[in-house]
């Protein structure tokens, strides 16, 4: 019976079409290439202790309830390691009598219900795969079913088009986001850069659209009475600098953020304050990590999107002469960036 769980361990961790299961999501190796083991799974190893917990804790849960149990991130990254049933098997050397049978018809239940798991998520990939070719084939060319890069105006309004139609169809989700993340990684392996440009472009329209909401700005509205524009609420300062975050949202990335940003921070006179602007970032960067799910993709792109917007502000005006009254504010939003952002696995935006 031993044997049986040790062939279990081994089942889990080498096949299963090759589905892995990677820091609570799960990837096709058979259709990405490699199989692919995140650095952040060792930040969820247990200790034999928290281990024999959480087998005493799963022993006593009724079969008809283990799928809904395991579904649960903190439990899932422990049971569909090998060492989990590993530690099954040691401690049926040690054990006797109704314990022993407990742990071997924990195994048997395990096995089955990781097995029914794998299968649900590989259906929900396919799922996710051919959502994503939906989403991307907007930028192809008609004829050819090709990918031009760089994209043209034409294109990239075609793929800002699409991504928007399936966000507001809930149809560019985690499970997309991993899809198109553990993509980028094969692509950047196999030296397909065309590939990698469009995904990445994809992930830029994905933040730029989901980021794409004003929230109020700190003090930004302390200053309100005195804005002489009767349609807004935000002191002139701060409009200025939701305009222009507007406009960023609203322009390539590649092409116009730099162009943007020099027109806006450094025109004669400036029609934008550099801490204004800042602080209209930083009011989206916190909304973000309030808002996504911790270590989500989606919290990932966004905040490293950000990051990037950060990085070009910076580039372009690295010196204001208020600059050391706001230090303790930008060591905020830098704290934000570095909390939402995996610097081992981090998605390029």
């Amino acid at each position: 019976k031993n044997v049986f769980i040790l062939l279990i361990a081994m089942m889990h961790y080498t096949t299963r079409k090759n589905v892995l299961f990677v820091s609570g999501f799960v990837l096709r190796g058979g259709s990405l290439g490699k199989k692919i083991r995140s650095p952040m799974m060792k930040n969820f190893a247990l200790s034999n202790q928290e281990m024999d917990t959480l087998i005493d804790e799963l022993s006593v849960t009724p079969v008809f309830e283990l799928p809904n149990k395991i579904n649960s991130e903190r439990i899932m990254r422990s049971v569909g390691r090998p060492q989990f049933f590993l530690r099954i098997a040691e401690l049926c050397d040690s054990a006797n009598g109704e314990r022993r049978q407990q742990l071997e018809a924990l195994a048997d239940n395990l096995s089955a219900t990781l097995s029914a798991v794998a299968e649900r998520t590989e259906s929900r990939l396919e799922d996710a795969s051919q959502r994503l070719a939906q989403i991307i084939s907007a930028a192809a060319e008609e004829d050819s079913g090709e990918f031009l890069v760089p994209l043209s105006d034409t294109k990239l309004k075609a793929l800002r088009t699409s991504v928007e139609n399936a966000l507001t169809k809930n149809q560019l989700d985690e499970a997309v986001l991993s899809t198109v993340h553990a993509s980028t990684k094969k692509a950047q392996e196999d030296g397909l850069d065309g590939v990698v440009a469009i995904l990445r472009k994809l992930l830029q329209l994905y933040a730029a659209s989901t980021l794409n909401f004003i929230i109020q700005p700190p003090n930004s509205s302390e200053q309100a009475q005195n804005n002489t524009q009767p349609n807004s609420s935000f002191h002139p300062d701060y409009q200025a600098a939701i305009d222009c975050y507007s406009e960023l949202m609203a322009s390539d990335a590649d092409k116009h953020w730099d162009s943007i940003l020099q027109r806006n921070l450094k025109g004669d006179p400036p029609k934008v304050g550099k801490n204004q602007l800042l602080a209209v970032v930083q009011a989206q960067i916190e909304q973000t990590v309030l808002l996504q799910e911790n270590g989500s993709f989606a919290q990932r792109v966004q905040a490293e999107f950000l990051r990037e917007i950060v990085a070009r502000i910076e580039t372009i005006l690295p010196t204001t002469p208020d600059d050391l009254d706001k230090q303790d504010s930008n060591d905020l939003l830098n704290a934000f960036l570095d909390q939402t952002s995996v610097k081992s696995e981090k998605t390029s935006t």
